[in-house]
């Protein structure tokens, strides 16, 4: 039962990177504003990531 679970939580973790629903840890704690020093370097996955982030906030 050991063995599923963690293939399970493999699997879950696999699919969530995939679909883009994989949050750096730095900016689930900081968030996306670029004035923390974490989010100077913008990046193709950082723009998709603080998009998301800003319709959040916006509903």
């Amino acid at each position: 039962m050991l063995l599923v679970w963690w293939i399970g939580l493999t699997a879950a973790a696999v699919v969530l990177q995939r679909k883009g629903w994989a949050v750096d840890t730095y900016q689930a704690i900081w968030g996306p504003d670029t004035v923390h020093p974490g989010n100077w370097a913008e990046t193709p996955a950082h723009a998709t990531r603080a998009a998301i982030y800003s319709k959040k906030r916006d509903m």
